[in-house]
């Protein structure tokens, strides 16, 4: 399958009687600048698009050795040919028939005998599509290789400042700078590695090692890398969960980028000697893995975007501690990517209910011993 279009689009006409072909090849000829290939049954059709991929087929339901709808499935099933949209020819107007071909994939269709206005503007509009569909791949693809240059542009002189500015004497005006400007740094380079990793989880060539692995130890993994985070606010942490149960995920990204993540926001809206509440346990094929804090809650503005890239939720934490407030986001679509799910309610300490957060991970899950 071609990038984007060709000079002129290529369109396919495919019809077992050649009179058909020789009708719709005029009037298309007549009022459209395109180029066309054509075949008279089903098989050769699907030779000629495996060594030449048109931009939009013309394609007749009733044919010998292999029909339309047959013709259709095969190249929906192909990744390679799967967006090449389709028109069926008919003769049947019948609305079960209709069906048939929408469900195989088509996009439209036009009847016999037929009329030139109307197959000019189904063709004129999927043309269109096709073509604003190239522009718009083209457009992400450019976007996406800036991303790449700029991210890799940006890691070197933000390193260098956040070592430059560890350098700097901790005594005068200093003392009080030197942390704002040590965070804005550290916050500089998490969001260049958010970008990386979410980057990484959208490319289709990319796919993540996923393994039965025992949640307890990934969790206890976590807990010890943010233990001086814990320690500095005496947040104690309560786990309950069996030491057998295994969930299916990635083990580097799912201690760095989620329970690191969730924990580091715990720690950050806890008050000093309060506890954050860890527990496991399997439902038929899937874990559920609970943590909950008794800090200040989120405002239904945070908890309603809390999983938007727009929208930024950063927030002070009870200690001033700062952040980019987009960590979440990279939370669910790991999540998502293990073929798992996560659900938030918070609530703002109010007179029915004490504050805090609660976070829900549903994760495939067994218990094993090995």
């Amino acid at each position: 399958m071609s990038d984007g279009l060709k000079k002129n689009p290529l369109v396919m006409i495919v019809d077992d009687v050649p009179k058909n072909i020789q009708i719709l090849g005029n009037i298309l000829r007549e009022n459209i600048q395109c180029d066309f290939s054509f075949a008279q049954d089903g098989r050769q059709a699907l030779d000629i698009i495996s060594r030449s991929a048109p931009d939009l087929i013309l394609l007749d339901i009733t044919m010998p050795v292999m029909d339309g709808l047959e013709v259709c499935r095969a190249l929906k099933k192909n990744p390679e040919t799967a967006d090449i949209p389709i028109i069926f020819i008919t003769a049947r107007v019948d609305s079960e028939d209709v069906i048939k071909g929408f469900e195989a994939g088509a996009v439209d269709y036009i009847t016999k005998p037929f009329n030139s206005p109307e197959l000019l503007a189904r063709v004129k509009t999927q043309l269109a599509i096709r073509e604003q569909n190239a522009i718009i791949l083209r457009q992400n693809s450019e976007l996406r290789e800036l991303l790449h240059v700029l991210c890799h542009d940006l890691v070197n002189p933000v390193a260098a400042i956040l070592g430059l500015v560890n350098m700097l004497d901790d005594s005068g005006p200093m003392r009080k700078l030197k942390p704002l400007m040590l965070d804005a740094a550290d916050n500089a380079l998490g969001l260049i590695a958010l970008i990386r990793n979410m980057r990484k989880l959208e490319d289709k060539n990319e796919s993540l090692d996923l393994r039965y692995l025992p949640l307890s130890e990934l969790v206890r993994e976590s807990l010890c890398m943010l233990e001086q985070g814990f320690n500095k606010k005496n947040i104690a942490v309560s786990i309950e969960m069996p030491d057998a149960l295994h969930v299916c995920v990635e083990a580097v990204s799912f201690v760095n980028s989620v329970m690191n993540n969730i924990f580091s926001n715990a720690i950050k809206f806890s008050m000093k000697n309060s506890t954050v509440f860890v527990s496991a346990v399997l439902k038929g094929t899937e874990a559920l893995l609970v943590i909950k804090d008794s800090g200040i809650g989120m405002p239904d503005e945070v908890l309603n975007n809390i999983f938007s890239v727009s929208f930024s939720v950063s927030r002070t934490g009870t200690d001033g501690e700062t952040g980019s407030g987009f960590g979440m986001p990279l939370v669910k679509k790991f999540v998502e990517a293990y073929g798992g799910r996560i659900e938030i309610s918070s609530s703002e300490e109010n007179e029915l209910s004490p504050s805090g957060t609660e976070i829900r991970i549903f994760l495939p899950g067994r218990i094993s011993d090995l």
